[in-house]
């Protein structure tokens, strides 16, 4: 559970650009999941009977919206104001980083259907915090990251810049195209030029 914890802040901070304590701070209900509110799902019932529900396969291929919300809330202030903002999932993360948080917030409604315990995205009620701590999830991010680059000096704050930085080369290619200089570039890494050239 810690490990797939560990992925999502990873995806946050690389895809999404979040800070250290955007994300670890995230509150359940920040993350909007297509759903319908219960009372309301009684009432179609009622009324459609004979219905069939969706499945969880057939709702997910509707694509309906998934948005991060990122706002202060009691236990977190953002840098400033304009730190406030809603972020698109699916447009933003790939389909397999979309299943991880999906099914880490389900799994975190079902945590607190059983027996309410807090609020927060990355909680793990086993482990009696409300969120899981800085010091327990960092150095291991830390350790993963520093593994797989090589660079003993990275930290989660680099992800960030690594978003920004990916982002800024996929609008680039989106609107003039895979140029020579950036398929020169990326020729050792034929799934990096595969996903600057989708740009759908």
């Amino acid at each position: 559970r810690l490990a797939t914890i560990a992925q999502a802040m990873l995806i946050f901070g690389f895809r999404l650009g979040l800070r250290k304590n955007e994300g670890l701070k995230l509150l359940r209900r920040d993350l909007q999941l297509p759903a319908i509110p219960s009372e309301r799902a009684v009432a179609v019932r009622k009324r459609h009977p004979d219905l069939p529900l969706l499945s969880p396969e057939r709702l997910h291929a509707l694509e309906l919206p998934l948005n991060l919300h990122i706002r202060p809330h009691y236990n977190r202030t953002l840098k400033n104001r304009n730190a406030t903002r809603t972020l698109p999932l699916r447009v933003l993360l790939e389909p397999d980083e979309l299943v991880l948080i999906e099914n880490l917030a389900l799994q975190r409604d079902e945590e607190e259907a059983r027996s309410a315990y807090s609020d927060y995205l990355f909680c793990i009620p086993e482990m009696k915090t409300l969120w899981v701590s800085e010091s327990i999830l960092l150095p291991a991010i830390h350790d993963a990251l520093r593994r797989v680059t090589g660079d003993g000096e990275l930290h989660y704050h680099h992800l960030r810049h690594s978003c920004a930085t990916w982002l800024t080369m996929k609008l680039a290619t989106s609107a003039w195209g895979v140029t020579e200089r950036v398929a020169l570039l990326f020729s050792e890494h034929p799934r990096t030029l595969t996903w600057l050239a989708d740009s759908a």
